[in-house]
């Protein structure tokens, strides 16, 4: 059995990506089938840098991450913008 809340030091939830290339790219977050995204952010020059976006609150409901099921049904990626 897991918990239905999350430990109080859960406080972001992040997507994060190494990639390279020219143009901007967003975080995509899917909570049930809607998906959420972040704002643009260009992408890096080269490999060995990456861009993250950190989801302080659940998009879906604009408060902190409370319940376990909230994050554990989570989808996570990245798509060019």
């Amino acid at each position: 059995d897991k918990p239905d809340t999350l430990p109080p030091f859960v406080r972001a939830v992040v997507s994060q990506i190494a990639c390279a290339g020219t143009g901007n790219i967003q975080a995509v977050i899917r909570s049930g089938t809607t998906d959420y995204n972040s704002p643009d952010m260009a992408m890096p020059a080269t490999l060995t840098q990456s861009v993250m976006h950190i989801w302080e609150q659940n998009p879906a409901t604009n408060e902190g991450w409370i319940n376990l099921n909230e994050v554990d049904d989570l989808e996570f990626g990245f798509e060019s913008s």
